[in-house]
């Protein structure tokens, strides 16, 4: 291993590039503040990653020679269950914690400090050609590039891993696994989590696994450079025996996201608990929602039933309900996956229809305003429709064929035979 060459790269790599969701996505917070409470928070994250990779010495688990899965949120990790699942010497391993086999990052704190004054430089000279970012924004979010590629790319070199698989094709860190493992010649196989947007970046992996055509549309207008199979819904491989086949709506979910305007779910709260009778409720805000207190009290107050989405699947919640309610949220595939009656209502200023769901006809049901859906809802206790999953074809290729359900098991057919072939 060239470490010399391993600095080269590293220093030469796309700043842009790497921060992709940052600048592609809403949701990701661009820093306003001072560079000295940064460096202080890069001190302490330091010492942290320290104390969690001292940790992490005492959990017995060697990744040599393994198809590591990683991933960094509970969703990624359903998507990336079937296949450690279903294929032998693959393992899980977090990028955020120990709970699982962790990545070390300790090594690649302490390298990121050697190049401290490299980056500021770099910040001096993008600054003087493009718009003016804050520097607490820039070296924050480009602190770690130099060192994290340095110490993966000889780390990955040593433990020679069969594969990497990532569930995220956007976020910081799986793109810099990318570009490490395109740099020493490991194999990386991308796995569909969510929906995609037309936001995503080209396709550019060895292997993919997309769920629909759906998909593979949007990654086409971007670019694809991978080989792509079309797998459907891995993670719903366990639900597929419970679809929900209720004629008559009997249970209600709500789910709602970070960007849902608080005044209009008050709104919207204030008139379905008084106006819908013999309909079970449930909500289901989002699991890095800051007003969870807020949602757990209207439960508590009116004896509504509430689902916490950082301890229960989301399959399991739909498990629960006849119809889902939602703005701009996956939760609508998923819940016409059940058959579960997927229902849009506009909690914030415009719809946008982020994932096409209702230009492609998977939601037919959209409301902006209280007593139209109240109507509506009024319908489905007499007559629930039980056809919703015909909806997902688009979304989900397995829909209607023998792999239906059983998209786990379609991708270890497809792994055998590859060059990171199953043992």
């Amino acid at each position: 291993m060239n470490f010399i060459g391993i600095i080269k790269k590293a220093i030469h790599l796309n700043l842009d590039e790497l921060n992709y969701a940052k600048n592609n996505f809403l949701g990701y917070k661009h820093i306003d503040a001072d560079i000295i409470p940064v460096i202080l928070f890069l001190i302490k994250e330091t010492f942290y990653r320290i104390w969690l990779d001292s940790k992490a010495i005492f959990i017995s688990n060697s990744s040599k020679g393994k198809h590591i899965c990683f991933y960094g949120t509970k969703n990624q990790y359903n998507a990336i269950y079937p296949i450690v699942s279903n294929i032998n010497n693959a393992e899980f391993c977090s990028i955020k914690d120990n709970k699982n086999l962790h990545l070390h990052t300790a090594l690649g704190y302490v390298l990121s400090w050697f190049f401290f004054p490299f980056l500021l430089n770099k910040y001096v000279k993008k600054s003087k050609v493009e718009e003016k970012t804050s520097i607490a924004c820039f070296i924050r979010s480009n602190f770690t590039v130099y060192g994290l590629f340095i110490w993966y790319s000889i780390y990955f070199s040593y433990i020679k891993p069969k594969s990497i698989i990532v569930a995220n094709d956007h976020h910081f860190h799986f793109r810099l696994l990318k570009e490490v493992c395109k740099y020493i010649g490991i194999p990386i196989c991308y796995i569909q989590h969510a929906s995609v947007t037309k936001n995503f970046p080209k396709l550019d992996f060895d292997l993919s696994f997309l769920e629909g055509r759906d998909a593979y549309d949007k990654y086409s207008k971007k670019g694809i450079d991978s080989e792509v199979h079309l797998i459907g819904m891995p993670k719903f491989d366990r639900y597929s025996g419970q679809i929900n086949n209720n004629i008559q709506l009997k249970s209600l979910g709500v789910a709602f996201n970070l960007l849902d305007d608080i005044e209009r779910i008050k709104k919207f709260l204030n008139s379905i608990i008084k106006e819908t009778n013999n309909i079970e409720i449930t909500l289901r805000p989002h699991p890095r929602d800051d007003r969870i207190n807020f949602f757990k009290k209207i439960c508590d107050e009116n004896n509504i039933r509430f689902s916490d989405a950082g301890e229960v699947n989301s399959f399991e919640f739909l498990g629960m309900v006849d119809a889902i309610i939602s703005s701009e949220s996956s939760i609508h595939l998923e819940a016409a996956l059940m058959n579960v009656y997927p229902i849009y209502y506009r909690f914030s200023d415009e719809i946008t229809d982020y994932y096409g769901y209702i230009e492609n006809e998977l939601v037919t049901d959209v409301f902006e305003n209280h007593d139209p859906l109240i109507k509506f809802l009024d319908q489905l206790k007499i007559k629930r429709p039980t056809n919703i999953r015909e909806r997902c074809k688009y979304y989900n290729s397995t829909i209607g064929t023998k792999h239906d359900g059983k998209s786990g098991k379609l991708i270890k057919k497809i792994f055998e035979g590859k060059k990171f072939n199953i043992n």
